[in-house]
C-alpha cells in the first residue's frame, strides 16, 4: 500500500480513521467557505469570530494543522512505528468532528447550495465505516450491516427533508440518531474490546484480529499481521492483506520477532517461568534487587507479579548496553544483587554487551533447573 494510506491499512484503519473522512470533508468545506468569502468582500479577515459565526478561524488552523502534522509523520516517516501512536491524533479528530458538525448543519439549514456537504459527509463517514467493519467479517458480523442501515437512513432523511424544505425538530432529532450510530457505532465497539480480552501493556491496540499471527491484545500478534516489538515467542507475524512485510514501515508496525518480551513465554515477566520467579523470590535474601534481565519490557512484568525490584540492563528493548562489568561487579561484591539472567530463557544482558554477558557466564554459577539464570552469590 502506498505510503500515504498508512492510517487506512488493515492494522491501523481501525485505529485512528473512522472519522478522518468527516474531518477532511470538514476541513476542505469550511477552508473553502471562508476564502470564498473573503474574496467577495462578505467577511474581512479575522481570527476571532462571533459566537455565533461558529468555529474562529483560529480555532481551524489549530486543529487542523494538528491532524496534518500527524498524518504526514504517521504515513511517511519510517522505523519503530506502534499503532497506539496514533492516539495522538485523537483531540484533531474529535474537534474538527464537533467544529465540522456545526458549521454543516448550519450550511444545511441556511443554503441550498452547500445544505449537500452535510449529506456527503455523513455518506462518505457510513460507508468507510462499513469497509472498516467488513475486513473482520468473522467479529460482530451485524455490526457493519447496522452502520451502513443508519448511514443510508440518515442520508434519505437529510436530503429528503432538505428537498421539502421542512427540517422540523422530529427529523433533525432522526437524522442525528442515525448519524451518530452511522459514525460512532464502529469506533465505540472496537474501543470496548480491551475490556473484554487481556491486552499487550507494550503495545495496547482496540478491536479485533485483522489476520496474520495472533488474536487482538494477545502476545506475539498484531492485528494485521505484524508482530510486537518485544512481543511473542521468537515467531514473525504472517503480513497483513497490503502485502507489506512485518516489521516495515510500510506495515504500519514494526516488529522484532524472536525476542521475549513483556508477557511473552513462560508467564509472569516475559521468558521467565513461574518456577523461575517463584525460585527468585524465595532465594533473594538480603540483596537489594531480585535478579538483573535483558530489558524493561522482561522488568516490568516480574515487578508486577513479585513487586520486587529488578535491574533492566538493556533499557526498553534490551538493546542499550548500559550496564557495564565494572558496574555489575560493584552490584555483586556489595551484595545487593545475586541472580542474573544471561542464557536462552532471558536472553544476553544488554543484547550486544558480549563483555557482560561473558563474564557472568565465566565468573557466576548456572542455576539447575533453571534456564538462563545465573547466581552470582556462588
Amino acid at each position: 500500500m502506498y505510503k500515504g494510506q498508512r492510517l487506512f491499512n488493515d492494522i491501523l484503519a481501525g485505529q485512528i480513521s473512522w472519522l478522518l473522512p468527516f474531518c477532511v470533508i470538514a476541513l476542505a468545506f469550511a477552508a473553502f467557505m471562508r476564502v470564498a468569502h473573503m474574496r467577495r468582500g462578505f467577511m474581512r479577515l479575522r481570527l476571532v469570530s462571533a459566537p455565533d459565526d461558529g468555529p474562529s478561524g483560529a480555532a481551524w488552523l489549530v486543529w487542523g494543522g494538528w491532524l496534518a502534522v500527524h498524518y504526514v509523520v504517521f504515513s511517511f516517516s519510517s522505523g519503530t512505528f506502534h499503532p497506539y501512536y496514533t492516539t495522538a491524533m485523537a483531540p484533531a479528530v474529535a474537534a474538527l468532528c464537533g467544529m465540522g458538525a456545526v458549521v454543516m448543519w448550519q450550511a444545511y439549514r441556511r443554503s441550498r447550495v452547500w445544505a449537500w456537504v452535510l449529506p456527503l459527509a455523513v455518506a462518505v463517514t457510513g460507508v468507510w465505516s462499513f469497509v472498516v467493519l467488513r475486513r473482520t467479517p468473522d467479529w460482530a458480523p451485524w455490526l457493519a450491516w447496522v452502520v451502513l442501515g443508519a448511514t443510508l437512513v440518515a442520508v434519505v432523511v437529510l436530503v429528503v427533508a432538505r428537498v421539502r424544505a421542512q427540517v422540523t425538530a422530529r427529523i433533525a432529532a432522526l437524522a442525528l440518531a442515525a448519524t451518530v450510530v452511522a459514525g460512532l457505532a464502529g469506533p465505540a465497539a472496537y474501543a470496548v474490546t480491551p475490556l473484554q480480552s487481556q491486552v499487550n501493556g507494550t503495545n495496547p491496540t482496540a478491536g479485533p484480529s485483522s489476520g496474520g499471527m495472533g488474536g487482538f491484545g494477545r502476545p506475539g500478534g498484531m492485528p494485521g499481521g505484524g508482530q510486537f516489538p518485544g512481543g511473542g515467542p521468537g515467531q514473525p507475524g504472517t503480513g497483513n492483506r497490503q502485502n507489506a512485510e512485518p516489521g516495515t514501515a510500510d506495515s504500519g508496525v514494526t516488529g522484532r520477532g524472536g525476542r521475549s518480551g513483556f508477557m511473552g513465554r513462560g508467564g509472569p515477566g516475559g521468558g521467565v517461568s513461574d518456577a523461575m520467579t517463584k525460585y527468585l523470590v524465595a532465594n533473594q535474601g538480603k540483596a537489594t534487587w531480585l535478579v538483573a534481565v535483558n530489558s524493561a519490557q522482561q522488568a516490568s512484568g516480574l515487578i508486577l507479579s513479585t513487586g520486587k525490584p529488578v535491574i533492566a540492563m538493556g533499557g526498553f528493548t534490551g538493546s542499550d548496553p548500559a550496564m557495564t562489568v565494572e558496574r555489575l561487579q560493584s552490584l555483586v561484591s556489595s551484595g545487593q544483587l545475586r541472580y542474573v539472567m544471561a542464557g536462552s530463557e532471558g536472553g544476553g544482558p544488554g543484547r550486544g554487551n558480549t563483555e557482560v554477558t561473558t563474564w557472568v557466564q565465566a565468573n557466576c554459577t548456572a542455576v539447575d533447573g533453571q534456564d538462563g539464570l545465573y547466581d552470582c552469590a556462588t
